[in-house]
């Protein structure tokens, strides 16, 4: 590391430490446990074309201003953005259902814990003989 690199890293380190005194102490942060939401595949695709969508917009307007460019690469580009509201829906519906999901099991979670019904019991029942009632 040169010197600036570590003279920006402290700088840095001391500017955000003075800046809420108040708040919570730095570092702090990760000692606090996270639930992670897990990605889902189609996000992963999504992120991905994103990436690529500004380069696509760039072939579409140099081809729109009548520069030369490859008909496949127009065809290719017109394809990702196609492609990439297809994908934004749904990705949008994955995460509602895994969100609905979630709501479901933990309203589910908590009526188990409210009603507490026994769903099973093995009870010994005393047996009486008929003889011993008759008498």
């Amino acid at each position: 590391m040169t010197a600036t690199k570590t003279a920006t890293k402290t700088a840095t380190k001391t500017a955000t430490k003075t800046v809420n005194k108040g708040g919570r102490p730095h570092g702090s942060k990760d000692l606090i446990p996270r639930a992670r939401r897990k990605e889902g595949g189609i996000r992963k695709t999504l992120k991905s074309l994103q990436g690529m969508e500004e380069l696509a917009i760039a072939n579409i307007k140099s081809s729109l201003e009548k520069d030369d460019i490859d008909k496949e690469v127009v065809a290719t580009s017109k394809w990702l953005l196609t492609t990439l509201v297809s994908m934004s829906r749904a990705a949008i519906a994955e995460d509602s259902l895994n969100f609905e999901t979630q709501v479901f099991r933990t309203e589910q979670k908590s009526k188990e814990k409210e009603d507490n019904i026994i769903r099973f019991s093995s009870k010994l029942v005393k047996y009486e003989d008929e003889d011993e009632d008759s008498e």
